[in-house]
């Protein structure tokens, strides 16, 4: 197994453990307050713990609007994944441009 390889493997498996500890509610991080817990900030909150190298603006541009946050962060983790790996290897910027108007969001 290559590198990059490993590493999307990593990333996919770091996203489908956040994805799915949100939908059981698990998720400890996110506030108890129904007035500042949203869909945005849900995803604002997954797409950090899986790429923690993605700036804020980007994730602020990717989340901000999001009517499903898992469908968002789901989108975005395929898109930026490498195409060995089934990824489409989109690069940051485009991963958030394509997955930002797949969750009804618009700029």
């Amino acid at each position: 197994m290559t590198r990059s390889n490993a590493r999307f493997l990593q990333f996919i498996v770091v996203a489908s453990f956040v994805i799915g500890a949100a939908d059981a509610g698990e998720t400890k991080s996110l506030p108890k307050s129904p007035s500042l817990s949203s869909e945005p900030t849900n995803c604002y909150l997954m797409v950090g713990a899986i790429d923690t190298e993605m700036t804020v603006g980007l994730a602020v541009d990717l989340c901000g609007g999001t009517k499903d946050a898992k469908a968002t962060v789901t989108c975005y983790a395929l898109a930026f994944g490498n195409k060995e790996s089934g990824g489409l290897g989109l690069n940051r910027g485009l991963s958030v441009s394509l997955c930002r108007s797949a969750s009804g969001a618009t700029k």
